[in-house]
């Protein structure tokens, strides 16, 4: 699943895959670079998918907006909105140097019950 960078809404036309950021984010995100002039704040926040692999969380990192490593807790709360039950399930995330590692999200998902 490919998500918005800005709200983490699946992304559904190719324009917006590209982009890593829907249309209506698009549109806030002109709004807000007129009146700040700030062209990079919709990087904020990792441009990542996921999908459920044998019981595995496996995230890819697409290097837009911080990585998934430096935004994680962030990342986390994003699959338990999500409903992913992260209770007994290992995560793990490619990241852009294209080495596979593991999240601890047992604090988190904890928390989160």
């Amino acid at each position: 699943m490919t998500t918005c960078g800005i709200c983490h809404k699946p992304l559904t036309d190719a324009l917006s895959v590209q982009l890593g950021i829907g249309p209506v984010c698009r549109l806030n995100q002109k709004i807000e670079e007129t009146t700040h002039r700030d062209l990079f704040t919709w990087a904020a926040r990792a441009c990542y998918d996921y999908e459920i692999v044998d019981g595995v969380v496996c995230i890819v990192d697409h290097d837009r907006g911080r990585s998934v490593t430096n935004d994680a807790a962030a990342v986390i709360d994003d699959l338990i909105a999500d409903g992913v039950d992260l209770s007994n399930r290992p995560v793990i995330y490619l990241d852009t140097e294209k080495t596979w590692d593991m999240l601890d999200v047992r604090t988190r998902a904890k928390e989160a019950k």
